[in-house]
């Protein structure tokens, strides 16, 4: 794996699967500033992700969503984007080529485990789609722009942290 051009990591994969967890963690470990897109959307809306969709609906969400990443500077930055980023190809192809894709990928029965409050989580995709048929919709688009599968079936925390690090301190540091 060569280094990049670019300079910044962007964490994908289902809501609930660790991108913030795990984003901060690897931030830290490489000394590069991390950001949570979800906070910063809320923090702009000033109310939860799902309250905006359901008074603004999905397509706005999608347009915010892009607004703010489209205004963080990705320079030497770990990015936990919402797990609908995928959704925007436009803004993936943009993006392909200057950040290193690292998708977290985990059996959807533990991701279902960390999510207690699904219906309130502000997930894309929710009204027409079960959970399980969006982990399967999106599991396909994550694995498309993935430079990376890291994947934490039968893993602790601790080793998915690691394998992280021994992939991205190459490239990052």
């Amino acid at each position: 794996m060569s280094a990049l051009k670019n300079t910044s990591l962007i964490l994908i994969g289902m809501p609930g699967v660790g991108k913030s967890s795990l984003g901060k963690k690897i931030a830290n470990a490489l000394d590069l500033e991390f950001s949570d897109t979800d906070l910063l959307i809320e923090e702009s809306i000033g109310c939860s992700l799902q309250a905006f969709i359901n008074r603004e609906g999905e397509a706005s969400f999608l347009k915010l969503e892009e607004k703010i990443v489209r205004q963080l500077d990705k320079n030497f930055k770990v990015l936990a984007p919402g797990g609908s980023l995928i959704y925007n190809k436009k803004l993936m192809r943009e993006l392909k080529p200057t950040c290193f894709f690292l998708y977290l990928n985990d059996d959807l029965a533990a991701i279902q485990n960390r999510i207690p409050n699904i219906k309130d989580r502000g997930i894309i995709g929710l009204d027409d789609k079960s959970f399980s048929e969006l982990y399967e919709e999106r599991r396909v688009l994550y694995e498309e722009y993935a430079d990376y599968v890291l994947d934490y079936r039968d893993k602790t925390w601790t080793d998915c942290l690691e394998e992280a690090l021994s992939i991205l301190r190459p490239i990052f540091t």
